[in-house]
């Protein structure tokens, strides 16, 4: 007996183990998985793998492997873990060929090959074979299959695996037309579901990247699909569907905002009868995810249930304040808009916190100005406007400055912009031409702070944009009516600063004078 045969009956049960965990790695209906594996049988049955060292007190076993290259790997059967030279992130064949290497003394390796390739279940669908099961049975083998292989980190080896997932689901998509809008959208949904609940827990970017496309496109297809189900035999299709399209929806961690999107326009789309939309609501209304009062408030708002609307309200919190902004650009759309005011007061107690811990610096702006959009549609009193613009802070400027426009406070416009030292281009911005138009004088002191702040720099480019500002203070002297003012001021400039050859230059050239 030779010592690989020893070490093989020696550790025959966590080989079988490492047998009957590598066999899920690979799908014999896929070419390159097939191929790996008949590579596999022909390095151990022509010889070229050894066991070459065997350490007992580690239970390490050494093997040499005659490949393209000759490499060196290790096998610890009681861990049931492997090392190999060549490399390969989360799992080369090189690791099958050591395990069969050892397996081969407790059963033939062309019968494992036999009872391997039996277990794969047929994946071409009859003909007529139109239910749930069938296509669950295709989607959970490929979808696992591919979730065994993935590396989600693998920017780009993870976009080709995703890809011939998708393609190995389509080829048993059925003849008729008909079906097909049913089948691709039941089959991407589940394989979207499946996915979804694998992730790591911290989502990488790849993986969400990916399900969002996915989603939006199942989104775009929900009118075609409203479309074709008029058969009888989608029926139970169609509450798969609404089983599945609501437990996304509940599902916690990123994209709750998409999964709810694609969930209200399920509703919308079909299932329109009111009778179905309450059921929904008592189904929501007895899960205990976070999400579900999300929901609960979605439908609520779909069916004109204000008294469950307002129940639903009393759950605003301050870590589910994102959804919550969300679900009121729905309600600023839907044709109860009334409730919005509501749901806007009892949020705003939370902004400010929400601002500065849960929103990125670079991000902020844009989200305080979506938020004040919200809340111009709604009717607030000056305290409550004061304690949102509180809330903003100095992200708050360009819908303050807003604000302050439409109801006509220019000169507050102007303070505004003085004591938080706004730069020429921000104030224009946040609608200095507008203040030019109707309150021109209001700017001249403005105008006078800018240009000291560019000469107190001291430079001829600071200068040059000094003249640019007295040019515009010169446009708003005039629309002021105040020419003589402007003569006054430009010649107390040149006098005071008439040691200032390269801005005296910069004055004639800029045809201040004239």
């Amino acid at each position: 007996m030779s010592a690989a045969e020893r070490i093989g009956i020696k550790y025959a049960e966590p080989v079988r183990k490492t047998i009957h965990r590598l066999e899920k790695r690979y799908d014999m209906t896929n070419p390159r998985d097939e191929h790996a594996v008949r590579r596999s049988l022909f390095l151990v049955r022509n010889g070229q793998v050894k066991v070459v060292a065997y350490q007992p007190n580690e239970h390490k076993i050494t093997f040499t492997i005659r490949d393209a290259h000759t490499i060196q790997g290790h096998y610890f059967p009681l861990q049931d873990q492997f090392e190999c030279e060549c490399g390969t992130e989360g799992g080369c064949r090189h690791e099958l060929v050591m395990a069969l290497m050892l397996y081969q003394y407790q059963m033939s390796l062309s019968q494992w090959m036999k009872d391997f390739k039996a277990k794969t279940p047929p994946l071409e669908l009859p003909v007529n074979d139109r239910t749930p099961d069938s296509w669950k049975a295709i989607v959970e083998y490929h979808t696992y299959a591919f979730l065994r292989k993935v590396n989600w980190y693998d920017m780009y080896h993870m976009p080709i695996l995703f890809r011939e997932l998708k393609e190995r689901i389509a080829r048993s998509r059925p003849f008729e037309r008909e079906w097909l809008p049913m089948y691709h959208f039941y089959t991407t949904l589940l394989m979207i579901s499946i996915i979804w609940k694998s992730l790591p827990e911290d989502n990488p970017y790849s993986a969400r990247n990916l399900l969002e496309e996915e989603l939006f496109s199942l989104n775009a297809e929900l009118d075609s699909l409203q479309s074709s189900s008029k058969l009888f035999a989608f029926d139970p299709f169609l509450a798969d569907i609404r089983l599945m399209v609501r437990e996304l929806a509940l599902l916690e961690g990123f994209n709750a905002g998409q999964r709810r999107v694609f969930y209200t326009n399920y509703l919308l789309t079909l299932l329109p009868s009111k009778k179905d939309m309450e059921e929904e609501l008592q189904i929501v209304l007895a899960s205990k995810t976070e999400q579900a009062v999300l929901l609960h408030a979605t439908i609520a708002v779909i069916v004109k249930d204000e008294a469950a609307y307002l129940q639903a309200l009393q759950s605003v919190r301050l870590d589910l304040l994102e959804s919550w902004l969300s679900f009121a650009d729905f309600v600023a759309q839907s044709p109860s808009d009334h409730l919005l005011e509501p749901l806007l007061r009892k949020m705003m107690p939370f902004l400010a916190n929400y601002l500065t811990n849960s929103t990125s610096t670079w991000h902020r702006n844009t989200v305080v100005n979506d938020i004040y959009q919200l809340y111009a549609q709604i009717d607030l009193t000056e305290t409550e406007w004061e304690q949102l613009f509180f809330h903003f802070g100095e992200h708050g400027l360009r819908p303050y400055s807003q604000f302050l426009l439409e109801r006509g406070r220019y000169k507050e416009w102007v303070s505004l912009h003085h004591v938080h030292n706004s730069s020429i281009n921000f104030a224009e911005s946040c609608g200095l031409s507008r203040v030019m138009q109707e309150a021109p004088s209001e700017l001249l002191p403005f105008y006078h702070f800018l240009a000291m702040k560019e000469v107190a720099a001291r430079s001829r480019a600071n200068y040059t944009q000094a003249v640019r500002i007295w040019k515009k203070m010169k446009t708003a002297a005039k629309k002021a009516g105040q020419v003589d003012f402007w003569q006054d001021y430009l010649t107390e400039i040149q006098t005071q600063y008439k040691r200032l050859r390269a801005l005296q230059e910069e004055i004639q050239k800029g045809s201040l004078t004239k």
